[in-house]
């Protein structure tokens, strides 16, 4: 009989146990699913040296590292650039937008390489025409050298596909623009000449025009 009561309580502490057993692997189970979720404003991670490299956030971190939140590197970066007149530093500090919400790629110099986000930064010399949704490519002095976006204008948006210069203005812009259409317009680097492509939305007919300061000629293909 005593026999028969000893296994008796160890199967019910065996049991008892199998249910622990079964609880800690279901809080486990669901501890280690839960934690695949990051929910957190900002992440900066940092190079083998320290250095801030990448900026994820809503807004993207502030970076001690980064050229562009430092008025005084700003000034030693890029001050020498323009002319007095051009008054960088006030233009700057005013009307450039220095922010992203997404993600920002720094080099180890604290240049601008890569931002990815809605919106991505204006280039560090002027204000965009609207805000743009997509993907700027920038060099190694943190030049934007080509971009992809959405940029939202006042009373429409255009999807733009830019290549730009050296100096940061752009060379070739494939785009289409809700009112404008689609067209292709090169630059030229002295901003005498301009040639474009595209579809004249009031007549539908595809045009190639070539202007500089003092004439323009516009070759016309009717749609028929």
């Amino acid at each position: 009989m005593n026999e028969i009561k000893r296994l008796e309580r160890m199967v019910k502490w065996q049991g008892l146990g199998l249910i622990v057993l079964l609880i800690s692997v279901a809080f486990l189970w669901v501890d280690r699913f839960s934690h695949h979720v990051i929910i957190t404003q900002g992440i900066v991670i940092v190079d083998e040296e320290g250095k801030d490299r990448i900026l994820i956030g809503a807004p993207i971190p502030t970076s001690k590292d980064r050229i562009r939140d430092d008025l005084k590197k700003v000034e030693a970066a890029y001050a020498d650039w323009f002319p007095p007149e051009a008054k960088f530093m006030e233009n700057f500090e005013k009307e450039v937008d220095n922010q992203a919400f997404g993600m920002l790629i720094l080099d180890e110099h604290g240049y601008d390489k890569l931002a990815l986000g809605d919106h991505v930064p204006d280039p560090f010399f002027g204000k965009r025409i609207g805000p743009s949704s997509g993907i700027v490519v920038n060099d190694s002095t943190g030049t934007e050298r080509t971009g992809y976006g959405l940029i939202e204008m006042k009373d429409r948006y255009r999807v733009s596909l830019g290549f730009d210069r050296s100096d940061g203005y752009e060379g070739m812009i494939l785009g289409l623009d809700d009112k404008e259409g689609a067209q292709i317009s090169i630059q030229s680097s002295d901003f005498e000449e301009n040639l474009r492509l595209g579809q004249n939305l009031k007549t539908n007919a595809f045009e190639i025009l070539y202007e500089n300061k003092k004439d323009s000629i516009t070759l016309t293909f009717p749609n028929n």
